[in-house]
């Protein structure tokens, strides 16, 4: 049996696919720092139908990437998706703690399910997907930080 930390692992291997072509492959936005503010004006798709995704900080996590790893090592992009995805497990301990006065075993266990659950595989396993562990990530940290 192989260790937790690396379920999500051999998505290292995985290119980019689905949506990742126009989020990330197509958008002239993510290719410099210059054009951050421009990346705040527009919805995510900018060559698709028209859609209401406003997620500049998704878009933000991508030309960081860009700037890390340019299109030729999409494993890097994985990487960042994966690490996103581990920071919001943590946060979710963190809340559980709290909610679960000290209880670390439950609150362990609680992230520990949210963060392998097959429901989030989409979620990680794809760049494109990189918003819900995002939001999922300054969900819990905010509850985290304001539960007493």
């Amino acid at each position: 049996m192989r260790p937790r930390f690396s379920f999500y692992w051999p998505a290292l291997r995985n290119g980019f696919v689905w949506d990742d072509t126009a989020l990330v492959l197509r958008d002239p936005l993510i290719r410099s720092w210059r054009l951050i503010p421009e990346g705040f004006r527009h919805f995510l798709f900018l060559d698709a139908t028209a859609s209401d995704f406003y997620r500049p900080l998704q878009r933000l996590t991508f030309t960081a990437d860009y700037a890390l790893f340019g299109f030729g090592a999409p494993w890097g992009w994985h990487l960042t998706s994966i690490c996103i995805h581990a920071a919001a497990a943590v946060a979710l301990f963190f809340l559980a703690l709290k909610l679960c006065d000290g209880k670390t075993a439950i609150a362990f266990a609680a992230a520990l399910v949210w963060a392998v659950h097959p429901m989030q595989t989409s979620a990680v396993t794809y760049v494109a997907g990189r918003a819900d562990p995002l939001a999922a990530l300054f969900g819990f940290s905010a509850l985290a930080l304001g539960t007493q």
